[in-house]
């Protein structure tokens, strides 16, 4: 019990330090000890963190169990899918009640948005990227957008808190409900390191 503590005071510290740049071999060390911690954070509305691997010459790799729909992200923008009401409103408690679940462990998303969310076949939502989301690219901030909170654009030494989570909560609410084809604040990617591939339908 007091090591799965200690791990989940090392991930705090870790994910907290949003704007610090990192070298490959830092970045290397601190995912071991992050997915240790990651590992022992068991939620039905966490994304569950099965292994890594973190050897040879590849970038680490996270793996997960399979999302059938992929990101949220990438749901809301299928022009092709109807979502009512009934098949919304679940998946905004389950984002609710895993970020609760990630607050009272001790841990600071930071980086909440549609692409950190992930969809099961059940159309039940996990967050997921909470881990090296920080440190998306070694040297560089993370990235920012409609979801970052302003008290994170103004300060010297910005810190990410559970208030900011709450605030990109919110703008992942007004997404939901607009259904944008794509925000100007984030474009297309090639490639998400931490959004699992869906499955297709």
């Amino acid at each position: 019990r007091g090591s799965s503590k200690d791990g989940l005071r090392r991930l705090k510290r870790t994910l907290t330090n949003t704007f610090s740049p990192v070298s490959p071999a830092q970045l290397r060390f601190d995912f071991v000890h992050e997915m240790r911690a990651l590992s022992k954070l068991r939620h039905p509305c966490v994304l569950t963190v099965m292994g890594a691997v973190a050897s040879g010459r590849t970038e680490p790799i996270l793996v997960t169990e399979l999302m059938h729909y992929g990101s949220l992200y990438g749901l809301l923008r299928n022009a092709t899918l109807v979502l009512e009401a009934n098949v919304v409103l679940p998946m905004l408690c389950d984002i609710v009640a895993g970020l609760r679940f990630l607050h009272a462990a001790g841990v600071v998303h930071g980086d909440l948005r549609s692409r950190k969310v992930l969809v099961d076949a059940r159309f039940r939502a996990k967050i997921g990227g909470f881990g090296l989301s920080q440190r998306q690219k070694v040297g560089l901030p993370r990235r920012l957008g409609p979801w970052t909170a302003p008290e994170l654009l103004s300060e010297p030494a910005p810190r990410t808190t559970e208030a900011s989570d709450v605030y990109a909560f919110g703008a992942l609410l007004v997404e939901v409900h607009t259904r944008p084809v794509r925000p100007a604040a984030e474009p297309p990617e090639a490639s998400d390191s931490d959004e699992p591939a869906a499955d297709t339908p």
